[in-house]
């Protein structure tokens, strides 16, 4: 059971039974047991409990796989060219460089487009 995590959808790409207690990014799409109701979470988390074998439909997975991957490959704007590490291995820090080439980047550009032209904020191809 989990509430607003992504660990959420990681379990359903494993195909485990998912119950899901509260809205996530990824529960507007079948990929884990989303009952609407408190009462109904409780009355599924029972039958869960219960149970020895818990079926899950198959387009559980797929469609959390989907949705990872649309948003690993086409909602996060790559900025690495203008990274670099930083003395922490797991952080990272801004490079030099020119306010043009960042202008000119496609994620700012992407940016531009969704702001100035009501556009999606996904990267293309």
């Amino acid at each position: 059971m989990v509430y607003n995590s992504t660990i959420g959808l990681e379990a359903s790409i494993m195909g485990a039974a998912v119950l899901c207690a509260g809205r996530a990014r990824f529960t507007q799409y079948p990929t884990v047991f989303f009952p609407q109701t408190i009462e109904d979470v409780r009355s599924k988390m029972k039958v869960f409990l219960a149970a020895d074998v818990i079926d899950v439909p198959l387009e559980f997975k797929r469609n959390a796989r989907r949705f990872l991957y649309y948003q690993l490959f086409k909602t996060s704007l790559p900025f690495g060219e203008f990274l670099e590490p930083s003395v922490r291995s797991t952080q990272t820090r801004l490079k030099s460089f020119e306010l043009g080439d960042l202008a000119a980047s496609e994620s700012v550009q992407v940016i531009t487009q969704g702001v100035m032209e009501g556009g999606d904020f996904l990267l293309g191809g």
